[in-house]
């Protein structure tokens, strides 16, 4: 599934390796909204360990209130009588009057503008919000590279991230959000670029990274036929690799 999110009730979420249930799940989904927002809409490690027990519109819920301070509020189906006395502007008492408001548990400092715009991007009382998984996915592995910079300069494009080493070839990763197994380790379409890669640049190392599941654990190393008898591509390399997004239920 690319699209990951939610319309009100109805979640969008993804089940395979260990995210079976559904609270590791949400936390899964979390963990990939935090790399498609600024940091001020971020969800703490605490909040999303703590939050994820709920609904994802419950969580977004939960994390407009905290952001304008608004605490410990019973679980409500018509929360009028309370909201109406709070002073925000029209938007803001709009969505909260129409929404369930659940128990909060984390409290944030005060900050409206940044409980506005989290407000817009679910789309107000409407609730929903979907993010491309392909795109999380990637950014999540960037994120991961960029922490270790010391010894590589590492570049990225909407699809591929490209790492140069110091004293090492150059390699050029390619991840896709699809859950291959023993059955059909290998895409066509996926290979073909690793192929393409080699032909048409200076990378003769390229790995098409997917997510690491129960019937994918261990890398793959791919033999091109083409490349074999070809003096221009000795020394090439392609492998499938799986990655682990386990370290998210830590």
């Amino acid at each position: 599934m690319s699209a990951l999110g939610f319309i009100k009730d109805i979640e969008y979420l993804a089940s395979f390796d260990k995210f079976g249930d559904s609270k590791s799940q949400r936390r899964l989904f979390l963990e990939f909204f935090n790399t498609q927002v600024e940091k001020s809409l971020k969800f703490s490690k605490s909040e999303v360990c703590v939050l994820s027990k709920m609904p994802l519109k419950d969580i977004f819920v939960s994390k407009i209130c905290s952001m304008l301070g608004i605490v410990a509020v019973p679980y409500s189906k018509k929360p009028k009588s309370f909201i109406k006395n709070l002073k925000f502007d029209v938007e803001m008492n709009t969505f909260l009057a129409d929404v369930s408001i659940p128990k909060i548990y984390i409290k944030n400092s005060m900050n409206s503008k940044n409980a506005l715009k989290l407000i817009n991007l679910i789309g107000g009382k409407m609730l929903d919000f979907r993010l491309d998984a392909g795109d999380a996915f990637r950014q999540y592995i960037l994120n991961k590279l960029l922490k270790d910079q010391k010894t590589r300069f590492i570049e990225h494009t909407h699809n591929s991230i490209s790492i140069i080493p110091t004293h090492e070839e150059p390699l050029m990763i390619y991840p896709f959000w699809e859950m291959v197994g023993k059955s059909k380790p290998l895409i066509d379409e996926h290979i073909k670029k690793a192929v393409d890669c080699i032909k048409q640049s200076d990378f003769k190392q390229v790995y098409l990274v997917y997510p690491k599941n129960e019937n994918f654990e261990k890398h793959i190393e791919v033999k091109i036929r083409e490349f074999e008898e070809n003096i221009s591509c000795s020394g090439y390399t392609v492998k499938v690799i799986p990655y682990s997004l386990r370290s998210i239920l830590r």
